[in-house]
């Protein structure tokens, strides 16, 4: 199948080598159809098969975005966030976190629908869909046209809003428990720096402020692209599949809908920035304090410098009345050799001290393994509910679904740590109901 787009020279090679991959079939593709009507059907096919399913032809760029080889969740959150409408192709494309899908006026072509990560959209969007369909059903669940504006405006029944409020549901949903996971460890970390503010401590707090600043950057990019939107009538109306043929302006439901899920995203960015203000006053507490210690370290330093300099003064009065002094050592054969051995022990001994003490504080600020494993870990706090498959974890379970939520090989002193943050109980065992706050069925 012959797929044409308009090409531009800068971008004439890349559609050469789409061109070519397409014509040799690509890797295997599955993709999850899911009808208006509710019925499902999970297929698995080349490239060639999955551009021969699409009612309509989609651009080489749309194309290759779309058929991107699987992420891992430790990816996903680095990509820019997309929704496009493409009249000419009579669908939009939606692309944001861990969603990648397809919509048209009946149909709804969901990509990599095996990963755990995309069960509770898929299960939120079969409700919706039998909610919608039913003629005088309710106005149930979690969608913000359903429990806001049901008064105002009749609630949309088109399938592709149905499939982009459910899909803009989840998003939300998954911020939120990202919040409510991270917030119980920030608080044992705070507690523990304050009580001790050495430098592994500080070095994991900053781990804490790098990945809530990604979170936040995650959040943010996917509300721009909302905003985007919003600003342009163009895209609104196009988003209306069912009913292509109504005027620029008319796109009220639509409007409502997503200026609802802007107002969500605004609220979790306000949420990650009080965070990030409660961790700038805890820096500015220990900042002040470790400032009081230094001056109370300086002031005791000039004390003892002024009593070694008394103490010299009185040493060299007598060094000089008892250097003629006789001892008895004078005469001893060995004394010179005993006395230069034990001065030369002395010394050693001093500065292999030094030493240690210089080595461990350069190991202790240098170390990036457990930096990178404690900002992994809490940027993707969120997967531990599709990892975890346990009521109640010990430490070393815990610190095997570690490993695998991070892709590191974590030390037992950093997983012990995370592990003490999350056991809120402190019973040697986490709930993963009550301490993580993952509310599904468990073993």
């Amino acid at each position: 199948m012959l797929v044409s787009v308009l090409v531009r020279p800068r971008s004439a090679s890349l559609i050469k080598n789409m061109a070519r991959w397409i014509s040799q079939g690509g890797p295997a593709i599955q993709i999850l159809e899911v009808r208006d009507s509710g019925e499902q059907k999970t297929m698995e096919m080349t490239t060639q098969g999955f551009l021969s399913r699409l009612p309509k032809q989609l651009p080489l760029r749309d194309l290759r975005m779309l058929l991107r080889v699987s992420r891992s969740p430790t990816t996903s959150s680095s990509r820019k966030p997309t929704l496009l409408p493409r009249p000419a192709s009579e669908c939009y494309i939606l692309d944001i976190e861990h969603i990648r899908l397809l919509c048209y006026s009946d149909r709804c072509i969901i990509l990599d629908p095996g990963r755990v990560a995309l069960q509770a959209f898929l299960t939120q969007l079969s409700h919706d869909i039998e909610v919608h369909g039913e003629s005088e059903a309710k106005t149930t669940g979690n969608g913000i046209i359903k429990s806001f504006y049901q008064n105002v405006i009749p609630p949309s029944t088109d399938f592709e809003h149905i499939v982009l409020e459910a899909a803009l549901s989840n998003i939300v949903n998954k911020f939120n428990r990202h919040l409510e996971i991270i917030k119980p460890p920030l608080d044992g970390l705070l507690l523990e720096i304050a009580q001790d503010p050495a430098t592994y401590n500080l070095r994991r707090l900053l781990a804490f402020r790098k990945s809530l600043s990604e979170f936040e950057a995650s959040v943010t990019n996917v509300m721009k692209e909302v905003e985007q939107l919003l600003k342009n009538d163009e895209d609104l109306a196009q988003l209306y599949l069912t009913s292509p043929e109504r005027e620029m302006t008319d796109h009220v439901e639509i409007e409502l809908l997503l200026e609802a899920y802007y107002a969500d995203f605004e609220e979790i960015v306000a949420e990650i920035k009080t965070v990030k203000d409660t961790i700038e006053d805890t820096n500015q507490f220990i900042s002040a304090h470790l400032d009081s210690v230094r001056n109370k370290m300086l002031r005791m330093s000039l004390v003892m410098e002024l009593g070694a300099l008394a103490l010299g003064s009185g040493a060299v009065v007598g060094g000089i009345f008892g250097m003629n002094l006789a001892t008895g050592l004078e005469e001893h054969p060995h004394a010179f050799l005993v006395t230069l051995g034990g001065m030369g022990l002395v010394m050693t001994g001093i500065f292999a001290g030094f030493s240690m003490n210089y080595r461990k504080l350069k190991v202790d600020t240098s170390s990036a393994h457990s930096f990178k494993a404690l900002k992994n870990f809490f940027t993707y706090v969120d997967d531990l509910e599709h990892i975890v498959k346990k009521k109640r974890l010990n430490e070393n379970e815990f610190k095997e679904a570690l490993n695998q939520l991070t892709g590191l090989k974590v030390s037992n002193e950093e997983s012990r740590f995370i592990f003490r943050m999350l056991d809120a109980n402190r019973d040697g065992v986490i709930n993963t109901e009550d301490e993580l706050n993952i509310k599904r069925k468990v073993d």
